[in-house]
């Protein structure tokens, strides 16, 4: 490995164990459903693990994680939230690494962009069930190409693949979109000469999603003669569209638009004609080499996967950047891959290829710091204090009440409590409230108030202290709303706990009040005047 992969890999080693937190899918998707299925932490349970919807499956999560979590129980002095929030980190990064560098067989050029993005120690880094995504597709990607040549185990290739895509559906019910035209070209063009492989993949296929649907059924305590098929669920819920109002709803052009651009900034530009180049060549068969035949059909897989998953993902009314995540390598590849020392010569060796570098680079430098190391940093860096070494309920501290306003939901695995009850609002008739928060837990309870208005922070505040037994609760919010406390001053007192300038905040800019644009998270002990 050159010497420039092990600087890259070690920056992006600090930028992976930063505090940093991108989306609550991150937590509520992964680790807090493992630490309550490990350690019998009590936290938040999203609406795709409640066994109502039964959404999302276990069985990709318990691969990936569950040796690192059986580590850790077995040995107690690690289990910390650090150890446990980076540790699983390095495992999405070393899983995606070793892919890269030694199961796809890419240049050098390409590696050294696809290790440059801010993606692969962000996005790709972090727990998203979209990080698994990104890994499972480039996977069965390589194994279709891998077809091609006579030498290889196609009956081998056949199962891995079946069982692959099985994994990937279970994983996200997007994953079809991914692999939807790559396996249609395969189809025409390998497997309508080679039904037995065909049929080694279904079955294949139906083998391991049947196992997942035991598991699943197992875990989500099913009744007997009942089974949970968990991406059928989660497609059954993002069919209406008043469910997904309640994540947000976007324009059909947001990934296209916005999203993209996001993900590999000035390569936008020549991505187009990229994807031109590779489609109208096809067809073509001039090259004899095994290599390089598995490396065109490679390119051309991932372009069709790139195509069809950008029509069929703008297809969904909810669409956010992490969705995109899987597209980011293929992205590169399909620009750089295709280099050869004759058609793209005088690309390489010109003065455009080092004016790329550099805006990549720094395109990519500014994105590792917003979302990589400041990116909502204060919410990790209060919880972690609040950590007990010892998770015996009958000896941990009690933490009190904990109101969290204005900032991403609280990754409540991490206060490592067993005792721990989670409140948060409601919407009911489309009016935000807090009515079905119990008031009367005034141990150990998280209240996650959101993006709520000062009104029922107020209220909230107020039901809590006109408790006789309750002398103060603890306030946490981000810098960039404390001026809003201004109206609550006169009827209680706010004294300073905890705070942090390392915690950006990019969801409550107001420039009509620059106080918002003051980074950092503050934490309040309140009482009554």
């Amino acid at each position: 490995m050159q010497y420039k992969f092990i600087i890259f890999i070690s920056i992006g080693l600090i930028i992976t164990t930063q505090p940093s937190y991108i989306h609550p899918d991150e937590h509520f998707q992964s680790l807090e459903i493992l630490s309550n299925l490990f350690f019998n932490i009590k936290g938040t349970i999203p609406w795709e693990f409640n066994p109502l919807h039964s959404a999302r499956s276990y069985v990709p999560l318990l691969l990936n994680y569950s040796p690192f979590f059986l580590l850790i129980k077995s040995f107690p002095i690690l289990k910390t939230p650090s150890i446990i929030l980076y540790g699983s980190r390095l495992i999405n990064l070393s899983i995606f690494l070793l892919t890269i560098f030694y199961i796809l067989n890419l240049k050098k050029i390409t590696k050294y962009f696809i290790l440059t993005s801010f993606v692969t120690f962000t996005l790709q880094s972090h727990t998203f069930s979209n990080s698994l995504e990104t890994i499972i597709l480039l996977w069965v990607l390589n194994l279709y190409s891998k077809n091609i040549d006579k030498s290889s185990k196609s009956f081998a290739n056949s199962i891995w693949i079946g069982t692959l895509i099985s994994l990937g559906v279970f994983n996200r019910m997007t994953f079809p979109a991914f692999i939807l035209l790559p396996s249609i070209y395969m189809l025409f063009t390998y497997y309508a000469y080679n039904i037995f492989s065909l049929i080694i993949i279904v079955s294949s296929f139906l083998t391991t999603s049947c196992l997942c649907i035991l598991i699943d059924s197992k875990i989500y305590g099913a009744k007997k003669n009942i089974f949970i098929i968990t991406p059928l669920n989660n497609f059954l819920y993002n069919l209406y569209v008043q469910n997904l109002k309640l994540h947000g709803l976007h324009a059909w052009y947001t990934h296209l638009l916005i999203n993209l651009p996001q993900l590999v900034g000035p390569l936008i530009i020549i991505l187009p004609w990229s994807i031109f180049q590779i489609l109208s060549n096809i067809r073509q068969k001039t090259m004899q080499n095994s290599s390089e035949q598995k490396r065109k059909y490679f390119i051309t897989l991932s372009s069709l996967s790139l195509i069809g998953s950008l029509m069929l993902l703008s297809l969904f009314k909810h669409q956010e950047l992490r969705f995109l995540t899987p597209l980011m390598p293929l992205i590169i590849i399909v620009i750089l891959e295709p280099f050869t020392k004759s058609k793209y010569n005088k690309f390489l060796n010109s003065n455009k290829l080092c004016y790329l570098k550099i805006s990549w680079i720094l395109f990519n430098f500014f994105m590792s710091l917003l979302l990589g190391c400041f990116h909502q940093t204060g919410i990790i860096k209060y919880i972690s204090t609040f950590q007990s070494n010892n998770i015996t309920p009958q000896t941990q501290d009690s933490i009190g009440i904990h109101i969290w306003w204005k900032t991403y939901s609280p990754p409540t695995w991490m206060y490592l409590n067993q005792n721990l009850i989670v409140s948060t609002t409601t919407i009911k008739s489309d009016i935000e409230t807090i009515d079905d928060i119990n008031f009367d837990i005034l141990q150990n309870h998280i209240i996650d108030l959101k993006g709520s208005d000062i009104n029922l922070l107020n209220d909230t505040l107020h039901t809590y202290l006109m408790n006789d037994t309750l002398n103060n609760a603890t306030l946490i919010l981000p810098r960039s709303v404390t001026s809003k406390l201004i109206n609550l001053k006169d009827n209680f007192v706010f004294t300073q706990i905890y705070s942090t300038n390392v915690h950006l905040d990019l969801d409550h800019i107001d420039f009509d009040d620059l106080s918002s644009l003051y980074p950092g998270l503050i934490a309040y002990s309140v009482r009554h005047k």
